[in-house]
């Protein structure tokens, strides 16, 4: 109880004394303002100003920065590139730039300003103008005929009212309709510089080349000389040269047409502007140097001459490739027995074709038969002796490694042969047909006799008497016993024997 009634005295004084000092009246005096310094320093802020659509440098855009206190201070202007710079004494902390042009939406990025500080700022400003779809202007040449191999420049020009600089995607397709898988589908990206060509699935695109480089580009329709094409930009207007050539599968009548895209996604769509004839080239047939037509082998080399940038195909393979040669070596497969049939033609790089030169070649491998000798004639010098046979039709005959009797179509055959030696002689002989196969040899002995043979009477006896007409004389030739029935006259008779 005590300290309850306590606590309530105190409270009671404290309030007492409360009212006592509000009511005593107090002298009056002024306040005066207090003047806060914010600290400062020299800051670099610099930066670029493009447009978001053209990535292109805008000028004349104004750079502000708005600082925490609501100051707002002009930095500067951007140049012709859309560049700016500025190092000036400015408050520390954080702060907004910001930049603004008439025409495009204003945009602000926050920066924070700190001693010896530099803030690089980029802007891209939105256009407050209404986009203006681009146009296809003009193909030439509208109408042409050519050859394929040719090379021709064509020359697409595709325009934007809201400048050159607008335009992504330029296109020129060349078919029979509009569709693209087997086309010459040609692109320009602007933003890269770089040229493509559609492959014949219609699956990717193919090169990626700049004008004026050294490439090429090409799939079954056509070849681009990215070398010879050109590109040129105006205000308003991208002008592509392409420099192109068709390859032999693409001749017929075909249509020009032409596609342009602007950043905002708006098109022209396709649009014909134009249509070509092209027509298959034909170039001079190869020549084909003198060739064996009938061998025993089971290859064979054929030579000849050709065009210079040049293939040489055979039975359609491609044997020799293109190059700027004018003559050529190749060699060909015979399988066959018998005859082995070829067609040769020359190709260009674009597919054009000579008319085809046949080559027929004979393959032989059977050999002719023995030749056969079945008469021999001593010529009376006893050195030399002719001999006399059959052989094959058409075949040689070769005689101790030496062609003797050509090939001719008769089957008889005849040759003297000299015999160096007294006594035997040994000759090879056989026989080749004209693809160069050779029978087996055979060897013939011939033996050569200069001597005189001795010859001994036997009987009857030297200057014998007989009372008939005709006499049986024995006699020896070299120790070879013989005899010979010889008639007789009346009175003496001579009797002479003579061997050979």
């Amino acid at each position: 109880m005590s300290g309850c009634l306590f606590k309530r005295k105190f409270l009671g004084i404290l309030l007492l004394l409360s009212l006592l000092i509000l009511s005593i009246p107090l002298p009056a005096f002024s306040m005066s303002p207090i003047k806060i310094n914010h600290p400062s320093a020299y800051t670099t802020i610099k930066g670029k100003v493009i447009d978001a659509k053209t990535k292109q440098g805008i000028s004349g855009v104004l750079i502000r920065v708005t600082y925490r206190s609501g100051r707002t201070a002009l930095i500067k202007t951007t140049d012709t590139k859309g560049n700016y710079y500025s190092k000036q004494k400015s408050l520390l902390g954080r702060h907004y730039v910001i930049a603004s042009k008439a025409g495009y939406k204003t945009a602000r990025k926050s920066c924070y300003c700190h001693w010896g500080r530099t803030d690089t700022i980029k802007f891209e400003l939105e256009s407050l103008k209404k986009n203006t779809p681009p146009y296809a202007a003009s193909v030439s040449p509208y109408s042409i005929t050519l050859y394929t191999g040719q090379p021709i420049t064509l020359r697409a020009v595709y325009g934007d009212n809201d400048g050159s600089q607008d335009i992504v995607e330029a296109k020129c397709l060349i078919n029979t309709n509009i569709s693209y898988p087997n086309s010459s589908l040609l692109k320009y990206e602007p933003a890269t510089n770089k040229l493509y060509l559609r492959n014949d699935t219609d699956s990717q695109w193919l090169g990626g080349y700049i004008p004026g480089s050294n490439n090429t580009i090409e799939n079954s329709q056509v070849i681009v000389d990215c070398d010879k094409t050109s590109v040129s930009k105006s205000q308003t207007n991208i002008e592509i040269r392409w420099n192109i050539a068709f390859k032999s599968k693409f001749k017929g009548t075909k249509d020009v047409y032409v596609y342009v895209k602007d950043s905002e996604g708006a098109d022209y769509g396709w649009a014909r502007r134009g249509t070509w004839r092209i027509r298959e080239k034909t170039i001079a047939p190869p020549k084909v140097n003198a060739y064996k037509t009938l061998t025993n082998q089971k290859t064979h080399l054929i030579s000849g001459q050709k065009g210079s940038k040049t293939s040489v195909w055979i039975n359609e393979k491609e044997s020799v490739k293109n190059n700027s040669q004018k003559s050529w070596t190749a060699t060909v497969n015979l399988t066959t027995e018998g005859p082995n049939s070829f067609q040769i033609k020359l190709k260009d790089a674009y597919g054009n074709e000579s008319a085809a030169v046949p080559v027929k070649i004979d393959r032989d491998t059977k050999p002719p038969s023995m030749p056969i000798a079945d008469r021999f004639q001593m010529l009376p010098s006893k050195t030399e002796c002719t001999m006399y046979g059959y052989k094959e039709k058409f075949a040689s005959i070769w005689i101790d490694g030496k062609e003797e009797v050509g090939y001719t179509e008769s089957v008889r055959w005849t040759h003297t042969v000299t015999l160096p030696k007294e006594g035997k002689n040994e000759i090879t002989i056989f026989a080749k047909d004209k693809a160069g196969n050779q029978c087996s040899s055979a060897k013939i002995t011939i033996t050569r006799d200069t001597t005189a043979p001795v010859i001994k009477i036997t009987a009857p006896a030297n200057n014998a008497v007989v009372n008939t007409s005709s006499i049986t004389v024995s006699y020896t030739v070299d120790g070879e016993p013989k005899s010979k029935t010889v008639n007789l006259t009346q009175e003496q008779n001579t009797i002479t024997i003579e061997e050979t």
